[in-house]
């Protein structure tokens, strides 16, 4: 699509959409991993919205709730 790759795996996500989770590194949009997120190797299911509401942030990410679930954005 034209995007990079965040270069830094500690970029912050801005910007969330159904391809996935998007950062600013140097003033432009980089692409931050290849799938919308990957809180599976956490032991949590990504959630099911594509513009969850941001119940939690921690070192690992956003956090959102669906279903009485902790979901990673």
């Amino acid at each position: 699509r034209g995007f990079s790759c965040c270069s830094n795996q500690n970029t912050q996500v801005e910007y969330v959409d159904e391809i996935g989770n998007w950062g600013i590194e140097n003033g432009k949009l980089c692409g931050i991993g290849y799938e919308r997120c990957s809180f599976s190797i956490l032991g949590y299911p990504c959630c099911s919205s594509v513009n969850p509401a941001v119940a939690y942030t921690d070192n690992n990410g956003s956090w959102g709730f669906e279903d009485g679930e902790w979901c990673g954005i």
